[in-house]
């Protein structure tokens, strides 16, 4: 995620700076030999010279200032930012290995990865699974386990948190990250998580399978994959 190239990415800015070293270098250099063809040449020679000094030194300015301080911010924010991503994902990875044992009843786990769900599986999971069913994260404060209504709100808050925190440092995100993250931020899981804490809405669906969770659960899947290929490719360096 920290851009490669030193300069600013504008490219618009590093023409013109190119454009006024090149007038300032030309006209330093050939201006005393070439004979002025309008009456006004010598004056717009000056005002163009003066013109791309002024734009250079600005450019140095900003350079120094601006652009090095928010490089070196950004440097310094990125394994904050990546640690956020890996909680993330960790969440997503945790939600995705218990709904998969359930399908596969491996429980020797390889938790290095994701598991790979498609749609028509999860399906089969969720078929199968009501939201009052034990899930596999142990209440210490009760001495029992969660059931799977407090389970996914449990996941969607701790990923909801985290994202909220990336979000608050939109200034220091790739356009590409921040898209993927603000995706997630409105899937439908994460909202849907909310209406499971409603008593209405959790007697009327509490023992009966949770298939109607499918979409939500099958968007957030994709999207934290998504994330996931991402970190991989771009922020492998603060792991």
């Amino acid at each position: 995620m920290i851009p490669k190239k030193i300069f600013p990415q504008n490219i618009y800015l590093n023409l013109a700076l190119i454009f006024s070293i090149s007038s300032v270098i030309l006209i330093g250099l050939f201006s005393s030999n070439i004979p002025s063809i309008v009456s006004w040449g010598q004056k717009y020679e000056d005002l163009h010279f003066n013109l791309s000094v002024s734009f250079i030194s600005s450019y140095i300015f900003y350079f120094i200032v601006v652009h090095l301080k928010e490089r070196k911010d950004f440097q310094y924010t990125l394994p904050y930012i990546s640690g956020l991503t890996n909680k993330v994902l960790s969440e997503h990875k945790s939600l995705m290995i218990s709904l998969d044992k359930r399908l596969t009843g491996n429980k020797n786990y390889d938790t290095a990865t994701a598991p790979q769900l498609k749609e028509e599986d999860l399906y089969k999971i969720l078929s199968n699974l009501a939201l009052a069913d034990e899930a596999p994260l142990l209440l210490a404060t009760e001495n029992r386990n969660t059931n799977w209504r407090e389970y996914i709100i449990f996941r969607c808050e701790e990923t909801r948190s985290s994202i909220e925190k990336i979000i608050s440092l939109t200034l220091f995100l790739q356009s590409e990250y921040a898209h993927i993250i603000l995706k997630l931020e409105s899937c439908s899981l994460l909202k849907t998580s909310d209406n499971l804490k409603s008593p209405a809405f959790v007697q009327m669906v509490n023992n009966s399978g949770m298939n109607f969770l499918l979409d939500d659960f099958y968007k957030y899947h994709v999207i934290c994959l998504e994330l996931e290929d991402y970190k991989n490719k771009h922020m492998t360096v603060f792991g």
